[in-house]
């Protein structure tokens, strides 16, 4: 098996996805792109495939999120807009601004209220706005609704049939949840530009439509503080990336994860004691080292 740029460019996208931040990946390339740059003087490759790869840019921003009260206010602000619902997931469950644009209304089950994240909506060049398959097999998800959001859901479908009357034969019928007035998909650069001026009406911080995914992180980690079930909640890979990129939400995780392994390796404590209870903290220690290990073994089976 051959490692190209092309699989590395797709690692790195994968990771990007994954809310890895572009400072993580681009240490991670350094790694990768000295270990292949070694196997290459050795003449155990016949090029480097880490060379002229694509790199996320590093943003110097930190990373912002609205508090309980000002996601209030953001859901004052946009009561009765159309695309209402839109805020009320992005704030309460954190899908990706793609996936929200992509819903459909066969992944609502009102029944038993829940919400299936099968897609997302993309700008591809030359084809312009697609309906796309998700990067990840974590990203593919269903997520529990509250009674309000279902509610909420409720009406926007009757709010939607009421837009497909006044369209007429206009209509383009693809069962959107946040299609345009005529049915088509929403384009994400008109749904920034929106939502910026939705801040600037409600009087609430500039912030990336994205932040409002670490907003819910935020509110989902300070009153469940349950790793696991945000991770998937979010279609994190693996809990590490969430407890990596998060953690410091979570009041009191660190000293939490001191008397963990305090325990752990206390003799007179170890009895009895599952690797299990510390997984997720040992994880995120070594998270990185996996990822880079991967790699590394595609990388050397060039040389079989």
């Amino acid at each position: 098996t051959t490692l190209s740029r092309k699989q590395i460019n797709a690692f790195y996208e994968e990771l990007s996805y994954d809310d890895v931040t572009a400072q993580t990946i681009r240490h991670m390339h350094r790694v990768l792109h000295h270990a292949l740059e070694d196997a290459y003087e050795d003449e155990e490759i016949i090029s480097n495939p880490a060379h002229k790869t694509r790199l996320p840019r590093i943003e110097q921003k930190e990373m912002k999120f609205l508090n309980e009260e000002q996601v209030r206010l953001l859901l004052i602000a946009v009561r009765g807009q159309i695309r209402e619902p839109l805020y009320d997931l992005a704030v309460k469950l954190g899908p990706r601004q793609g996936e929200l644009l992509g819903l459909k209304w066969e992944d609502v089950d009102f029944l038993h209220g829940t919400l299936k994240i099968r897609r997302q909506v993309q700008r591809e060049t030359g084809k312009g706005l697609q309906l796309c398959s998700l990067k990840t097999p974590t990203s593919y998800r269903t997520l529990h609704l509250g009674d309000n959001t279902l509610d909420l859901l409720m009406r926007h479908k009757v709010n939607i049939e009421e837009m497909k009357k006044r369209a007429r034969n206009l209509w383009q019928e693809n069962d959107l949840l946040f299609p345009t007035e005529i049915g088509t998909m929403f384009d994400q650069s008109n749904l920034d530009a929106e939502f910026k001026t939705i801040l600037e009406l409600a009087g609430l911080p500039e912030i990336r439509f994205h932040d409002l995914r670490h907003t819910a992180a935020s509110i989902m980690l300070k009153h469940l503080k349950d790793i696991l079930r945000v991770s998937r909640t979010l279609g994190h890979s693996r809990p590490s990336t969430t407890l990596n990129v998060y953690g410091h939400l979570i009041p009191g995780i660190e000293p939490e994860a001191a008397n963990i392994i305090d325990d752990l390796l206390t003799p007179t404590l170890l009895t009895g004691f599952g690797i299990t209870e510390i997984g997720i903290a040992v994880e995120t220690e070594i998270d990185q080292k996996m990822s880079l290990t991967r790699l590394r073994k595609i990388s050397n089976q060039q040389s079989n």
